[in-house]
Protein backbone atom coordinates (compact mmCIF):
# COMPACT_ATOMS: atom_id res chain seq x y z
CA UNK A 1 0.00 0.00 0.00
CA UNK A 2 2.53 1.98 0.79
CA UNK A 3 4.12 2.16 -2.43
CA UNK A 4 1.15 2.35 -4.60
CA UNK A 5 1.01 5.46 -2.53
CA UNK A 6 4.42 6.42 -3.66
CA UNK A 7 3.91 5.72 -7.16
CA UNK A 8 0.19 7.16 -7.45
CA UNK A 9 1.20 9.84 -5.36
CA UNK A 10 -0.80 11.14 -2.49
CA UNK A 11 -4.19 11.47 -1.41
CA UNK A 12 -5.08 7.64 -1.84
CA UNK A 13 -8.47 6.21 -0.45
CA UNK A 14 -7.99 3.18 1.71
CA UNK A 15 -10.89 0.66 2.65
CA UNK A 16 -11.76 -2.73 4.03
CA UNK A 17 -12.86 -5.04 0.83
CA UNK A 18 -15.90 -5.77 2.36
CA UNK A 19 -17.93 -3.65 5.14
CA UNK A 20 -20.26 -0.87 4.70
CA UNK A 21 -21.42 3.14 5.93
CA UNK A 22 -17.94 4.25 5.16
CA UNK A 23 -16.71 1.40 8.02
CA UNK A 24 -12.31 1.43 7.61
CA UNK A 25 -12.63 4.15 4.85
CA UNK A 26 -10.26 6.74 4.91
CA UNK A 27 -8.65 9.15 2.98
CA UNK A 28 -4.88 9.57 3.16
CA UNK A 29 -2.71 12.33 2.41
CA UNK A 30 0.54 11.37 3.44
CA UNK A 31 2.62 7.56 4.43
CA UNK A 32 1.43 8.51 8.32
CA UNK A 33 -2.01 8.51 7.22
CA UNK A 34 -1.11 5.65 5.04
CA UNK A 35 -0.37 3.25 8.28
CA UNK A 36 -3.00 4.49 10.66
CA UNK A 37 -5.71 3.92 7.46
CA UNK A 38 -4.50 0.55 6.61
CA UNK A 39 -5.03 -0.73 10.41
CA UNK A 40 -8.10 0.86 10.46
CA UNK A 41 -9.32 -0.90 6.93
CA UNK A 42 -7.99 -4.16 8.44
CA UNK A 43 -9.75 -4.40 11.68
CA UNK A 44 -12.97 -3.27 9.64
CA UNK A 45 -12.62 -5.68 7.27
CA UNK A 46 -13.88 -9.37 7.11
CA UNK A 47 -11.77 -11.16 4.79
CA UNK A 48 -8.60 -9.37 6.16
CA UNK A 49 -8.63 -7.43 2.98
CA UNK A 50 -7.39 -3.97 2.27
CA UNK A 51 -7.83 -2.17 -0.62
CA UNK A 52 -6.27 1.47 -1.80
CA UNK A 53 -7.23 3.63 -4.51
CA UNK A 54 -6.20 6.58 -6.22
CA UNK A 55 -8.01 9.69 -5.05
CA UNK A 56 -10.51 11.12 -7.36
CA UNK A 57 -11.35 14.72 -7.27
CA UNK A 58 -15.18 15.70 -8.27
CA UNK A 59 -18.95 15.70 -7.97
CA UNK A 60 -20.19 12.23 -5.75
CA UNK A 61 -23.16 10.85 -7.48
CA UNK A 62 -25.75 8.28 -6.33
CA UNK A 63 -27.53 6.45 -9.19
CA UNK A 64 -30.68 3.74 -7.94
CA UNK A 65 -32.29 1.99 -11.07
CA UNK A 66 -33.93 -1.18 -11.25
CA UNK A 67 -33.00 -4.15 -13.64
CA UNK A 68 -36.58 -4.65 -15.03
CA UNK A 69 -37.55 -8.24 -16.50
CA UNK A 70 -39.04 -6.51 -20.12
CA UNK A 71 -36.64 -3.64 -20.59
CA UNK A 72 -33.29 -4.53 -18.41
CA UNK A 73 -31.77 -2.03 -16.30
CA UNK A 74 -32.74 0.89 -15.60
CA UNK A 75 -31.70 4.16 -14.15
CA UNK A 76 -34.90 5.87 -12.14
CA UNK A 77 -33.08 8.26 -9.62
CA UNK A 78 -29.81 10.34 -9.65
CA UNK A 79 -28.59 12.34 -7.06
CA UNK A 80 -25.56 14.95 -6.33
CA UNK A 81 -24.37 14.59 -2.52
CA UNK A 82 -22.34 16.74 -0.10
CA UNK A 83 -20.02 15.78 2.66
CA UNK A 84 -20.13 16.17 6.04
CA UNK A 85 -17.12 18.16 7.67
CA UNK A 86 -15.79 14.75 9.52
CA UNK A 87 -13.61 12.23 8.60
CA UNK A 88 -12.00 14.08 5.56
CA UNK A 89 -15.48 14.66 3.95
CA UNK A 90 -15.88 11.63 2.73
CA UNK A 91 -19.26 10.72 4.31
CA UNK A 92 -22.52 11.22 2.99
CA UNK A 93 -24.37 14.25 5.00
CA UNK A 94 -27.27 15.71 2.13
CA UNK A 95 -28.29 13.94 -1.03
CA UNK A 96 -30.24 15.90 -3.49
CA UNK A 97 -32.75 14.26 -6.10
CA UNK A 98 -32.53 14.99 -9.17
CA UNK A 99 -28.88 15.70 -9.44
CA UNK A 100 -27.75 19.31 -9.73
CA UNK A 101 -26.06 18.56 -13.08
CA UNK A 102 -26.38 19.85 -16.53
CA UNK A 103 -29.04 17.40 -19.11
CA UNK A 104 -26.07 15.98 -20.84
CA UNK A 105 -24.21 14.95 -17.11
CA UNK A 106 -27.68 13.57 -16.05
CA UNK A 107 -27.77 11.30 -19.11
CA UNK A 108 -24.09 10.38 -18.73
CA UNK A 109 -25.06 9.28 -15.16
CA UNK A 110 -27.76 7.13 -16.24
CA UNK A 111 -26.26 5.78 -18.98
CA UNK A 112 -23.34 4.70 -16.35
CA UNK A 113 -25.22 2.67 -14.55
CA UNK A 114 -27.06 1.26 -17.11
CA UNK A 115 -23.54 0.25 -18.65
CA UNK A 116 -21.79 -1.11 -15.80
CA UNK A 117 -25.32 -2.99 -14.82
CA UNK A 118 -25.13 -4.83 -18.06
CA UNK A 119 -21.31 -5.50 -18.13
CA UNK A 120 -21.70 -7.41 -14.63
CA UNK A 121 -24.51 -9.04 -16.02
CA UNK A 122 -27.10 -8.38 -13.63
CA UNK A 123 -30.66 -9.50 -13.90
CA UNK A 124 -33.18 -9.17 -10.89
CA UNK A 125 -33.75 -6.57 -8.76
CA UNK A 126 -32.68 -2.89 -7.33
CA UNK A 127 -29.48 -1.64 -8.77
CA UNK A 128 -27.51 1.03 -6.02
CA UNK A 129 -24.12 2.60 -7.85
CA UNK A 130 -21.65 5.20 -6.37
CA UNK A 131 -19.90 7.39 -9.07
CA UNK A 132 -17.37 10.11 -9.07
CA UNK A 133 -17.96 12.97 -11.71
CA UNK A 134 -15.02 15.20 -12.57
CA UNK A 135 -15.00 18.74 -13.69
CA UNK A 136 -14.29 17.41 -17.45
CA UNK A 137 -17.01 14.57 -17.37
CA UNK A 138 -15.50 11.79 -16.94
CA UNK A 139 -17.38 9.49 -14.56
CA UNK A 140 -15.74 6.64 -12.30
CA UNK A 141 -17.24 3.78 -10.58
CA UNK A 142 -16.68 3.68 -7.38
CA UNK A 143 -19.25 0.87 -5.66
CA UNK A 144 -21.97 -0.98 -7.49
CA UNK A 145 -24.65 -3.26 -5.34
CA UNK A 146 -27.24 -5.34 -7.08
CA UNK A 147 -29.82 -4.53 -4.43
CA UNK A 148 -31.66 -1.54 -2.67
CA UNK A 149 -29.52 1.89 -1.39
CA UNK A 150 -29.46 2.10 2.11
CA UNK A 151 -31.34 4.46 4.69
CA UNK A 152 -34.88 4.74 2.88
CA UNK A 153 -33.73 5.34 -0.62
CA UNK A 154 -34.98 2.27 -2.58
CA UNK A 155 -38.34 1.95 -0.25
CA UNK A 156 -38.86 5.72 0.11
CA UNK A 157 -36.66 8.13 -2.13
CA UNK A 158 -36.51 6.19 -5.51
CA UNK A 159 -40.41 5.58 -5.69
CA UNK A 160 -41.22 9.08 -5.03
CA UNK A 161 -38.58 10.57 -7.12
CA UNK A 162 -39.08 8.02 -10.53
CA UNK A 163 -43.04 7.70 -9.30
CA UNK A 164 -42.12 4.01 -9.95
CA UNK A 165 -43.25 1.74 -7.24
CA UNK A 166 -39.69 -0.31 -7.08
CA UNK A 167 -40.70 -2.92 -4.31
CA UNK A 168 -44.08 -3.50 -6.12
CA UNK A 169 -41.96 -4.40 -9.10
CA UNK A 170 -39.74 -6.25 -7.16
CA UNK A 171 -42.63 -8.41 -4.88
CA UNK A 172 -43.95 -9.51 -8.66
CA UNK A 173 -40.68 -10.07 -9.85
CA UNK A 174 -40.15 -12.36 -7.00
CA UNK A 175 -43.76 -14.01 -6.84
CA UNK A 176 -43.21 -14.64 -10.77
CA UNK A 177 -46.76 -12.92 -11.22
CA UNK A 178 -48.28 -9.42 -11.19
CA UNK A 179 -49.93 -9.46 -8.31
CA UNK A 180 -49.05 -5.94 -7.18
CA UNK A 181 -49.80 -2.69 -8.99
CA UNK A 182 -47.00 -0.86 -10.33
CA UNK A 183 -46.59 2.42 -11.60
CA UNK A 184 -44.96 4.66 -13.23
CA UNK A 185 -42.68 4.71 -16.77
CA UNK A 186 -39.31 3.05 -16.13
CA UNK A 187 -37.95 4.68 -20.18
CA UNK A 188 -39.49 7.98 -19.00
CA UNK A 189 -39.19 8.36 -14.77
CA UNK A 190 -40.28 11.49 -13.05
CA UNK A 191 -37.65 13.48 -11.23
CA UNK A 192 -39.60 14.68 -8.40
CA UNK A 193 -37.37 17.29 -5.98
CA UNK A 194 -36.16 14.77 -3.11
CA UNK A 195 -33.93 15.31 -0.31
CA UNK A 196 -32.18 13.15 2.44
CA UNK A 197 -30.36 15.39 5.18
CA UNK A 198 -28.18 13.08 7.60
CA UNK A 199 -27.73 14.41 10.78
CA UNK A 200 -24.56 14.57 12.68
CA UNK A 201 -24.72 17.19 15.92
CA UNK A 202 -21.12 16.59 17.33
CA UNK A 203 -20.15 18.81 14.66
CA UNK A 204 -21.30 21.77 16.96
CA UNK A 205 -19.96 20.03 20.11
CA UNK A 206 -19.49 16.64 21.92
CA UNK A 207 -21.49 15.95 24.74
CA UNK A 208 -24.61 14.94 26.53
CA UNK A 209 -27.91 15.33 24.65
CA UNK A 210 -29.93 17.33 27.06
CA UNK A 211 -33.31 18.22 24.83
CA UNK A 212 -34.41 17.61 21.13
CA UNK A 213 -37.34 19.60 20.51
CA UNK A 214 -39.31 19.80 17.04
CA UNK A 215 -39.72 16.41 16.11
CA UNK A 216 -43.35 16.51 16.60
CA UNK A 217 -43.96 19.20 14.49
CA UNK A 218 -41.63 18.32 11.99
CA UNK A 219 -43.38 14.43 11.16
CA UNK A 220 -46.67 16.43 10.89
CA UNK A 221 -45.36 18.24 7.43
CA UNK A 222 -47.12 17.23 4.49
CA UNK A 223 -43.44 17.59 3.02
CA UNK A 224 -41.60 15.51 5.70
CA UNK A 225 -41.57 12.02 4.05
CA UNK A 226 -39.65 10.29 7.04
CA UNK A 227 -37.64 11.87 10.19
CA UNK A 228 -36.10 9.19 11.73
CA UNK A 229 -33.43 9.92 15.49
CA UNK A 230 -30.91 7.86 16.04
CA UNK A 231 -30.08 9.77 19.40
CA UNK A 232 -32.32 10.63 22.53
CA UNK A 233 -32.25 12.49 25.65
CA UNK A 234 -29.13 11.28 27.58
CA UNK A 235 -27.16 10.04 24.55
CA UNK A 236 -23.44 10.69 24.12
CA UNK A 237 -22.58 11.91 20.87
CA UNK A 238 -19.10 12.41 19.63
CA UNK A 239 -16.91 12.97 16.60
CA UNK A 240 -18.20 11.00 13.38
CA UNK A 241 -16.18 8.08 12.03
CA UNK A 242 -18.82 6.17 10.53
CA UNK A 243 -21.86 6.21 8.57
CA UNK A 244 -23.64 4.72 11.21
CA UNK A 245 -22.74 6.89 13.70
CA UNK A 246 -24.92 10.02 12.32
CA UNK A 247 -27.65 11.07 14.92
CA UNK A 248 -30.76 11.15 12.16
CA UNK A 249 -32.06 11.29 8.82
CA UNK A 250 -34.74 13.61 7.18
CA UNK A 251 -36.31 12.97 3.91
CA UNK A 252 -38.11 15.85 2.29
CA UNK A 253 -39.58 16.46 -1.09
CA UNK A 254 -41.43 19.50 -2.80
CA UNK A 255 -42.93 20.58 -6.58
CA UNK A 256 -39.59 23.19 -7.01
CA UNK A 257 -36.15 22.34 -6.29
CA UNK A 258 -35.42 26.26 -4.79
CA UNK A 259 -38.94 25.55 -3.10
CA UNK A 260 -37.28 22.53 -1.84
CA UNK A 261 -33.94 24.15 0.06
CA UNK A 262 -35.72 26.30 1.51
CA UNK A 263 -38.20 24.29 2.80
CA UNK A 264 -35.26 21.65 4.24
CA UNK A 265 -33.65 24.74 5.59
CA UNK A 266 -36.96 26.01 7.28
CA UNK A 267 -37.33 22.00 8.89
CA UNK A 268 -33.90 22.07 10.19
CA UNK A 269 -34.39 25.53 11.82
CA UNK A 270 -37.35 23.24 13.74
CA UNK A 271 -35.24 20.82 14.89
CA UNK A 272 -33.30 22.22 18.46
CA UNK A 273 -31.34 19.52 19.83
CA UNK A 274 -29.33 20.95 23.27
CA UNK A 275 -26.33 19.84 23.41
CA UNK A 276 -23.97 19.58 27.15
CA UNK A 277 -20.24 19.09 27.33
CA UNK A 278 -19.59 15.95 28.65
Amino acid sequence: MLRFGRERGYPIMVKPVDNRGSFGVNRADDENEAREAFYDALVHSHSRGVLAEGYIRGRHLTVDGYVFQDRGPRALAIATKEKLPQKNSIIDGEITYPGELSSERYAKAADALIRVATAFDFRFGHLHGEFILTENGEIYLTEIANRGGGVFTSEIIVPNVSGINTNAVYVNDCLGAPLVPVTGDPDHPQRTPTVMKLFAFSDLQDGIVKKINGIDALEARDDVLRLKMLIRRGDVVRGITSGADRHGVIIMTAPDPADLKQRLADALAMLQVSIEEH
